[in-house]
């Protein structure tokens, strides 16, 4: 009897052991830091270690939209289990180069690289692109580079970093007379991360995704298996009336109503050099919340990524809330590839040593 209780009692405590390091976030809500602030961060994470940092801009002081306050902060949480979040800095503020002061700043994407131990950190602004950079992810950053176009009107949309070390920019390029507008363009960067590979005026590393003359958000590249998926916030075609002049969807016009959302999309390429498919739709996904950007969780078992949506509050920004969702993958309906398979939960669970991500 004792032996089988012995027995019994190691069972239980292997099965919660496998658990323990499981933590929950509920979705749709406005998420709190450690100090009980909300959270102000819908953009980046970058892993350090056994470190994530989390970056997004400062939302705190804009409660309607449009209120000409312009850009203030981009502020930076850490996290060891992608749950319990603290903030660490105002990385970038309006007061870091004069070229920030009253400007508008969207998607700060943040990478880091691996051969110069630099973060770098690409801002599309209203005065054009910018590049910072620094020592640690949560130090100030520096400007590296004065504004410049990538196109024109083109702005910076996400930074894939691929398997080889080699990474590249998205932007979508809303006046080009070379392609149909609007598309995304794909540039490949230099081996520092700090510029592109070619001038930007040259046609020498510039890729052409085109959907149609499809309005598209955020988009976030992946690798899997030797496919290149692309995730995109579909805006479809975007009235007269939109909040951009130069007709840049953005959550503005997400919130405003001035066209008719159609949610998460995706494509997908053997190729970053290669023809893109056309954009299928996920089947489970709301069109109340915006894709933001995917998460890489890599632990012990390998790694997952959960797809990052934000739920503006129109009243007032710094309440707007997050829905994270577990990207999984589907394996029986195409031989040469699997097709990336998102439904919508109440709640995410995350195991960051593990690597591993699930809904409930």
């Amino acid at each position: 009897m004792k032996k089988t209780l012995l027995m019994f009692c190691a069972a239980s405590l292997i099965l919660f052991s496998s658990y323990a390091v499981e933590k929950t976030r509920k979705n749709g809500e406005a998420w709190t830091d450690t100090a009980g602030n909300v959270i102000q961060a819908h953009d980046t994470v970058v892993k350090c270690g056994s470190t994530y940092y989390w970056y997004g801009l400062d939302y705190s002081h804009e409660k309607d939209i449009g209120d000409g306050n312009g850009f203030r902060a981009v502020k930076c949480y850490e996290s060891e289990d992608l749950v319990k979040w603290t903030f660490k800095n105002n990385v970038l503020t309006n007061t870091t180069t004069d070229l920030l002061y009253h400007c508008d700043v969207w998607a700060p994407q943040v990478v880091y690289n691996k051969k110069t131990g630099m973060y770098v950190m690409w801002v599309g602004t209203s005065k054009g692109c910018m590049v910072f950079v620094s020592s640690t992810p949560y130090g100030n950053f520096h400007l590296h580079d004065t504004t410049f176009n990538i196109n024109a009107w083109a702005y910076v949309n996400s930074i894939f970093v691929d398997s080889d070390g080699e990474a590249y920019v998205v932007s979508e390029c809303l006046s080009d007379l070379s392609v149909d507008e609007p598309a995304l363009m794909v540039y490949a960067l230099t081996d520092d991360y700090l510029g592109l590979r070619t001038d930007w005026n040259s046609w020498g590393d510039i890729f052409n995704i085109s959907f149609d003359s499809r309005a598209i958000g955020r988009t976030f590249v992946l690798k899997h298996k030797g496919v290149y998926y692309l995730f995109a916030a579909d805006y479809g075609t975007l009235s007269g009336n939109a909040y951009s002049t130069d007709n840049r969807p953005s959550w503005h016009d997400f919130i405003s109503g001035n066209y008719t959302y159609k949610g998460l999309k995706w494509a997908w390429s053997n190729s970053l050099y290669d023809e893109w498919s056309g954009l299928t739709a996920f089947d489970n996904t709301s069109t109340a919340y915006e894709f933001g950007s995917l998460i890489a969780v890599q632990g012990e078992e390998g790694t997952s990524y959960i797809v990052a949506c934000n739920g503006w509050n129109s009243t007032d920004l710094s309440q707007s809330t997050y829905t994270w969702l577990p990207l999984q993958w589907n394996n029986s309906t195409f031989l040469q590839m699997d097709v990336p398979v998102v439904g919508d939960y109440s709640t995410i669970i995350i195991d960051a040593e593990k690597g591993t991500v699930r809904g409930n």
